[in-house]
């Protein structure tokens, strides 16, 4: 059968309202060690409802009555374990004695140390079943964030030989980039040699040029002085020979 919800009664309540301001006065919060706080609250609850609960309900009823307190889940655990082995009932030693003096009360008295024995067996063996389930709980999750860890790490590695290959291959395409780079630097340095080659060729031809210019150009300009003394001298001899009765020339009558 399912257990049934848990849940407080109002004088229950009321009753660990109260007890749980005392303790905040008892035993300031020491961020060190919960112990002490957690075994009073655990033995505050066990004196209003008479009852051990799990460490989940304790956790339960810190966050209602002092959500400030958080001990683990071991500690729960282990103050719980703890306090249960303490409040365990034993008979008074005189109260043995005066059982043990009515020989009747005998066979009661053994059946009674028998049930008791089996009953705290059955408390411990229930307060060890409780650890090894928080344990095994512990090591599910432990186990799952291993995995998990695992899986991100292999992720990370894949990523990792990826960056490696893409490092490769830019490392490799920068090797044939700086051939062609050098390639392009040789073929321009080569080029700037044949143009600078040119550009001294053409200052040559150009100033070869411009002497022969001048030279033409002086040669004219004698030419000229030259045609300009032989029409003098020319016209010097015409006027001459007309004077002394040469014939003139019909196209000259004409102009």
């Amino acid at each position: 059968m399912p257990r049934p919800p848990f849940s407080l009664t109002d004088d229950q309540a009321r009753a660990i309202s109260a007890g749980v301001a005392q303790l905040e006065l008892d035993y300031p919060i020491d961020p060190q060690n919960h112990r002490p706080f957690v075994r009073a609250f655990i033995r505050l609850v066990h004196t209003a409802t008479g009852r051990f609960y799990s460490p989940a309900v304790y956790r339960r009823l810190l966050g209602a009555y002092a959500q400030h307190r958080r001990p683990s889940t071991s500690t729960l655990a282990a103050e719980k374990a703890a306090l249960a082995a303490e409040t365990t009932s034993v008979e008074p030693a005189s109260e043995v004695a005066a059982t043990l003096s009515m020989p009747s009360a005998l066979p009661a008295l053994i059946a009674n140390a028998v049930a008791d024995a089996m009953a705290q067996s059955c408390r411990v063996d229930g307060i060890a079943a409780a650890q090894a389930a928080f344990y095994a709980d512990r090591l599910r999750e432990t186990e799952l964030e291993l995995r998990t860890e695992r899986m991100n790490a292999a992720q990370l590695l894949a990523a990792l030989n990826q960056s490696r290959e893409t490092a490769a291959q830019q490392a490799e395409e920068t090797g044939k980039l700086r051939g062609v780079v050098a390639a392009q630097s040789e073929a321009i340095t080569k080029l700037t040699a044949e143009v600078s080659d040119l550009r001294k060729f053409a200052l040559v031809a150009i100033d070869d040029a411009r002497g022969e210019t001048r030279t033409w150009k002086d040669r004219a300009a004698y030419l000229e002085s030259q045609r300009q003394l032989d029409s003098r001298l020319l016209e010097t001899f015409r006027q001459k020979a007309y004077r002394n009765g040469a014939d003139i020339p019909e196209l000259l009558k004409k102009t």
